[in-house]
């Protein structure tokens, strides 16, 4: 036997309800006002009782009541089918949809309703960029390994050609990799709100450290490091705030031409602790520094420069994460600036 699906219709109980209190409330008002005369009555020592007045009086509240309960109700039923539809709406997957706000007791909650779809479309919009943008960088490196394999296959390929699809397919795994490591790292800080294994450390140690370990890359460039790096001790976990200054100097090494100049700066206020990474790069237009902290977003459509768009998403995250705040001024063709302020004492953790 084939069950109907029934759909819950939310007016239909509360007509329900709003019919039950004013009947409670008629019959309430007309028991208040019978006892109130008989008490009266009583007062003056004579007890005087007529049933036909028990009912009625109930039946002439109910009359007197009923046209404001009428109209109550109608105006309640309107804004419940609407909010009710556009609820079914929601919870059918349709997030593009908003209630007209009026200037009736329903405004606010109608404002409320439209901010929550908007939000809700705003992280759906966002899930499907993700997704696509994730499959795309994905599909470049998974289609070179592929092909470059297949070569392999091939009998006749000489030595050279295969030690040099070998490196092919050796890099565009790396790059496999780095996405993957870099993508579940910036899950796992996207979900995490406290900040654990804090310690007092040398910042400024820490960042000359990873710059020299880092020597190898920006030597190849032979870019200039110039580096004022006082001894300030911050209070943090030390794993987490490498990771922020090795993506911040990375992107810097990337978008930095041969025998260019980057420096960093550290510094404090009583409250704060400022670190800047500027570099003689290509810049970035307004367009570009809009987006720039967004996962998997690449100013460079090009490509010319080898990246995965996750490694100032993974900054702006850990700077999220200690209470800070991150900045860029760029312009293009002059290089960017990237300025984190930290505070000195943080709540998390």
């Amino acid at each position: 036997m084939k069950q109907k699906n029934k759909q819950s219709n939310p007016t239909r109980y509360f007509t329900k309800w709003f019919l039950l209190m004013t009947v409670i409330f008629a019959m309430g008002t007309a028991l208040a006002f019978i006892g109130v005369n008989l008490i009266r009555s009583g007062a003056t020592g004579e007890f005087y009782f007529n049933p036909i007045t028990l009912i009625l009086l109930p039946i002439v509240m109910l009359v007197l009541v009923s046209p404001f309960a009428i109209f109550m109700l109608r105006k309640f039923r309107k804004h419940f089918d609407t909010f009710s539809k556009a609820m079914n709406f929601v919870a059918n997957g349709e997030t593009d949809v908003a209630i007209t706000e009026d200037h009736g007791a329903f405004k606010e909650i109608y404002k409320d309703f439209n901010k929550m779809v908007a939000e809700i479309h705003g992280i759906q919009k966002l899930r499907d960029e993700l997704t696509g943008s994730f499959s795309h960088e994905l599909k470049t490196p998974i289609s070179s390994i592929t092909g470059f394999a297949k070569m392999l296959l091939e009998e006749d390929l000489s030595e050279k050609k295969r030690k040099e699809y070998l490196a092919i397919i050796l890099k565009e795994s790396e790059r496999v990799a780095n996405l993957a490591n870099h993508n579940l790292f910036l899950t796992k800080i996207g979900t995490q709100e406290i900040i654990t294994g804090k310690v007092q450390y040398n910042l400024g140690k820490q960042i000359q450290n990873i710059a020299i370990a880092m020597e190898s890359i920006w030597g190849k460039k032979n870019i200039m490091i110039d580096a004022e790096l006082p001894d300030i001790t911050y209070d943090g976990n030390p794993d987490l705030m490498e990771s922020l200054w090795q993506n911040l100097l990375s992107n810097a090494i990337k978008f930095t031409p041969k025998n260019g100049e980057i420096d960093i700066k550290l510094s404090e206020t009583e409250s704060n602790i400022i670190v800047k990474f500027t570099d003689t790069g290509i810049g970035m237009s307004d367009e570009v520094q809009a987006r720039i902290f967004d996962r998997f977003y690449q100013g460079d459509q090009s490509h010319a420069v080898e990246g995965h768009g996750l490694g100032l998403a993974i900054v702006h995250r850990i700077v999220q994460m200690c209470d800070g705040e991150i900045t860029v001024t760029s312009a293009e063709g002059e290089g960017s600036t990237f300025t984190v302020t930290l505070p000195k004492s943080q709540q998390k953790g």
